[in-house]
């Protein structure tokens, strides 16, 4: 499957230009430090949404870091302190605990939301040291978060759920470790579809064929659901069945 994915890929290339995320990594990109600087990748749709998910987590220990230092230890055991420390900062749960910077674990980020008084010491001197791999860490429940712009989509198969990028007009399949299985662009040049709120439904049979291995039938449901034109869908099974003719030889 994975040589006409790179074929749709190449054919039907979508340009992240003058999006949200562009503009975000843009204005963030100084947050990168020596640690972080690993997770910095811009060059493709999927590596820039990793990066502004690792620029958004940074973000919010840049805010609550100058926040904390504000005030005394005390001050930090007290409720209402900690309330406004994370007030309106975004977050995703991982396995019932709040997230707020994705490149520390989970015992950090429950000191940052419940005990900001531990952090007063020389934590944030070596903030550094306790850098993770979120993906690795938080898989791909970290991609249904307020840090992306991802819609989850609810078909799923041996931990690989499917995203769709409205902007990006691409669907993303995530493994559970956080890595990206394929991604698939839609609506090349000469589809036309106007969907409205039937693309979601629409998306599901996508996925439903997607997660069935067969490219053939794959290719078949995104020119019916509209998702393809018909002389891209006709290009796309031309250069299939010559490459599985190379196979065969």
């Amino acid at each position: 499957m994975k040589n006409i994915f790179e074929y749709m890929l190449w054919s039907n290339p979508k340009n992240p230009a003058n999006s949200y995320e562009q503009h975000i990594y843009e204005q963030q990109s100084h947050f990168f430090d020596a640690k972080t600087s690993v997770f910095n990748d811009s060059v493709s749709l999927f590596g820039l949404i990793k990066s502004d998910i690792i620029l958004r987590g940074l973000l919010n220990r840049h805010i609550m870091n100058a926040d904390i230092n504000q005030f005394t230890k005390e001050q930090l055991a007290f409720e209402g302190v900690q309330r406004a420390l994370t007030l309106e900062l975004p977050y995703f749960l991982f396995h019932g605990n709040k997230i707020y910077i994705p490149t520390y674990d989970l015992q950090t980020n429950q000191r940052y939301d419940k005990a900001p008084y531990e952090l007063k010491d020389d934590f944030m001197e070596n903030d550094g040291d306790h850098v993770i791999d979120p993906f690795a860490v938080y898989g791909n429940s970290i991609f249904d978060s307020p840090f992306t712009r991802l819609v989850k989509l609810n078909t799923s198969k041996n931990g690989v759920l499917g995203f769709y990028h409205v902007e990006f007009k691409t669907l993303f399949f995530i493994t559970a470790n956080g890595s990206l299985e394929q991604e698939i662009p839609l609506f090349n040049e000469k589809c036309k579809t106007v969907m409205g709120n039937q693309i979601w439904d629409k998306l599901e049979k996508v996925c439903q064929a997607y997660f069935e291995y067969d490219p053939s039938l794959l290719l078949s449901v995104l020119k019916e659901e509209g998702f393809i034109s018909t002389s891209f869908y006709e290009e796309c099974v031309e250069e299939y069945e010559k490459m599985e003719r190379k196979k065969k030889v």
